[in-house]
């Protein structure tokens, strides 16, 4: 998935002098509920997710990895956005020392469920 970018990126990606960043992320685990007091919801289904930004030569690398179970998603700029700001507020209702594991950051996205 592609981070969105600033016109001075944009510009300085257009003239050859920059490389986009994409947003990486790796589904830790598909299954858990968390509460928090600063969720109103609580307690909440949730997918532990591992994100940071990558450079688009290591991203076409995993991409192009035989071992590899990458999958490019394209979104559009306004929906990285938004996922990426609810990341970056979930990983604040971890603990700190939760918060992040090597170079990734910690994060929970709420689970979608069917009512039934």
């Amino acid at each position: 998935m592609t981070q969105p970018m600033s016109h001075s990126e944009l510009s300085a990606l257009e003239q050859g002098t920059h490389t986009r960043s994409l947003l990486n992320i790796w589904v830790f685990n598909g299954n858990i509920t968390f509460s928090s007091t600063e969720e109103p919801k609580s307690p909440l289904s949730a997918v532990k997710v591992l994100y940071r930004l990558v450079g688009e030569e290591e991203a076409n690398k995993m991409l192009e990895s035989m071992t590899s179970d990458v999958q490019d998603i394209a979104l559009p700029a306004d929906g990285i956005d938004t996922v990426t700001g609810i990341l970056g507020k979930s990983n604040n209702l971890l603990p700190e020392s939760d918060r992040h594991f090597r170079e990734w950051t910690v994060g929970l996205l709420e689970k979608w469920v069917a009512h039934r």
